[in-house]
């Protein structure tokens, strides 16, 4: 685990500057902050779900947006033969 933590905390570092990091600590320590640490399951959890949701939406659009110039590129293809 401890590795985990060490590559999430570098991983943090190439986003956040030291001053950001260390609001976010103290962020944390607040009332609210630990109600966040607590929660986070929980809105990861919503979160994916609403995502796979938006998904389940988007995909057929983009296949067929994809057949679609698939089957234009290839008429052009053939029509340049």
């Amino acid at each position: 685990m401890e590795k985990d933590a060490a590559g999430y905390g570098r991983y943090l570092c190439k986003i956040f500057s030291e001053a950001e990091i260390a609001d976010m600590l103290a962020f944390y320590q607040t009332e609210t902050g630990q109600k966040m640490i607590h929660k986070m399951p929980e809105i990861s959890q919503e979160s994916f779900a609403l995502t796979q949701s938006l998904m389940q939406d988007v995909i057929p659009r983009i296949k067929a947006i994809s057949r679609q110039r698939s089957e234009a590129l290839n008429a052009a293809r053939q029509s340049g033969e």
